[in-house]
């Protein structure tokens, strides 16, 4: 009678831990913290962009749909995935701890996101500062004719000749079919020439469609002043087919300005 009860047991406990173990169609563990970081952090981005356009559902859908695409990771397989980690209140806990560590170190970026921007670029003394003052991310969207960005920051008397312009940027891995190109370019007045203003000079990138940290710099040598910093972004799709493209972000954006 014993030995059929502690049969019993180890049949149940045995039962418990098939029931525990997840299914390979869910997503592990380690990439769904990833994934769920950049799911709420998309969900900020959407919020952000909703004050200034009007906006839809279907919006959010896609821009949630390019951070699916950027883990490789199908909308079904996320809601299956989302439904068992419910099912395993530990695991889904254990997640989120790490989402919510994930996020409070990107704590700084997100109250960037959170700030109202008051145009592009504050200018401000110092050897090294950085003027970027509009939010960290930006979204390309060719839905919403965002995706080509063209900002514009007009100097002051804190810009001096030999100055150097960094634009520093994060683009993550695109979408199949398309890519980003980034330009920087400096426009003011040439000492060795009496015309008026034109771009003095100009840095752009190849067309970036994997995980790239990239850094632009131009260096105002030859001016008497530098009037205009120009940067760019452009979505370019790859081929000719009529492919719709998605929309990306662009993140960890900052344009320094380090006097010579």
């Amino acid at each position: 009678m014993k030995l059929r009860i502690l049969s019993l047991g180890l049949l149940l406990c045995g039962l418990l831990a098939a029931c525990q173990q997840r299914p390979d169609y869910v997503i592990e563990e380690d990439q769904m913290t990833e994934l769920l970081t950049d799911v709420h952090m998309a969900e900020g981005l959407i919020e952000l962009q909703q004050r200034h356009i009007h906006d839809d559902a279907e919006y959010g859908q896609s821009v949630i749909a390019a951070v699916l695409e950027k883990h490789h990771i199908s909308k079904a397989q996320y809601d299956t995935s989302l439904v068992w980690y419910s099912q395993h209140l530990n695991d889904l806990i254990r997640i989120y701890n790490h989402v919510n560590e994930n996020l409070a170190e990107r704590r700084e970026l997100w109250d960037n996101l959170a700030a109202q921007s008051v145009g592009f670029g504050q200018n401000m003394s110092g050897a090294d500062v950085d003027l970027w003052n509009l939010p960290r991310y930006l979204i390309l969207d060719e839905q919403r004719l965002t995706h080509r960005l063209v900002l514009r920051l007009s100097t002051d008397t804190t810009f001096w000749a030999g100055d150097s312009l960094k634009w520093s940027l994060h683009v993550p891995e695109q979408p199949q079919g398309q890519g980003v190109v980034a330009s920087m370019s400096l426009v003011g007045h040439d000492l060795n020439t009496t015309t008026g203003w034109r771009v003095l000079q100009g840095a752009t990138t190849p067309l970036l469609q994997k995980d790239t940290l990239v850094t632009l710099t131009c260096v105002a040598d030859s001016i008497e002043r530098l009037e205009q910093v120009v940067v760019t972004l452009h979505q370019f799709p790859v081929d000719d087919g009529a492919r719709k493209r998605m929309p990306v972000v662009i993140d960890s954006l900052q344009l320094r300005r380090v006097h010579k």
